[in-house]
């Protein structure tokens, strides 16, 4: 969803790997130095593996995200 081309709406970028091995995602760039965050990653501990609203911490690394084995992963650009 691209919340760049709609004002008030939040870009959301799900991602699931059912593999056994992590893969590598590669990341749509956001516009006007929007930044992506991370919301869910079901393969963290609670309570780091859902984020509280507003409180989603900021990727590092904003071209890639590594998804773990047999997990989801919600990020979202604002």
């Amino acid at each position: 969803m691209n919340g760049a081309d709609h004002p008030g709406v939040t870009d959301i970028y799900p991602a699931a790997n059912a593999y056994w091995k992590s893969r590598r995602f590669h990341l749509p760039r956001l516009t006007s130095g929007r930044k992506w965050y991370r919301v869910v990653d079901t393969m963290l501990k609670n309570p780091d593996d859902i984020s509280e609203q507003d409180r989603e911490p900021i990727l590092n690394y904003q071209a890639i995200y590594n998804v773990s084995p047999r997990s989801v992963v919600v990020l979202t650009g604002k």
